[in-house]
């Protein structure tokens, strides 16, 4: 997968599922993400700073009642295979943008890979939170 980042510009993935660790590769590649507005996808990837985050389709059932995942449903799959002429658009329009604006292009994947390295997804901040979640959880069994 090395050679294939390094060779790319963008990193378009309009997923329907988060996928975490795909999304901080590219970033640590200075790559641009172009995504939709699936579960925790724009968590990820902050609009406008480090990618874009296209609105995901109305026509896909994410959920069923109270945000239960509807991910088994004959449903949600026959959806997502589905294409959404108004989500491809504005995701050929947000690629269009990175395309013709490399300077854009660049301060985006410049900002993904700062928030791998020193961010909120370095691994220097993740362990400070991990551990903060533990201290926590071992002093409230002490009580």
């Amino acid at each position: 997968m090395e050679d294939e980042f390094k060779s790319a510009d963008i990193f378009l993935l309009p997923a329907h599922n988060t996928p975490f660790s795909g999304f901080l590769d590219a970033m640590s590649y200075e790559l641009p993400v172009v995504t939709i507005d699936a579960w925790a996808n724009s968590e990820i990837v902050e609009d406008g700073k480090t990618g874009f985050v296209v609105r995901r389709s109305e026509k896909i059932p994410y959920y069923v009642e109270n945000f239960i995942p509807n991910f088994g449903s004959s449903r949600f799959q026959q959806a997502i295979r589905t294409p959404d002429p108004q989500v491809v658009g504005e995701l050929v329009e947000k690629v269009s943008i990175l395309i013709d604006y490399p300077q854009l292009r660049k301060r985006m994947g410049k900002a993904g890979r700062w928030e791998v390295e020193e961010g909120r997804f370095s691994i220097e901040r993740r362990n400070r939170q991990l551990k903060q979640i533990l201290d926590e959880a071992f002093a409230g069994g002490k009580g």
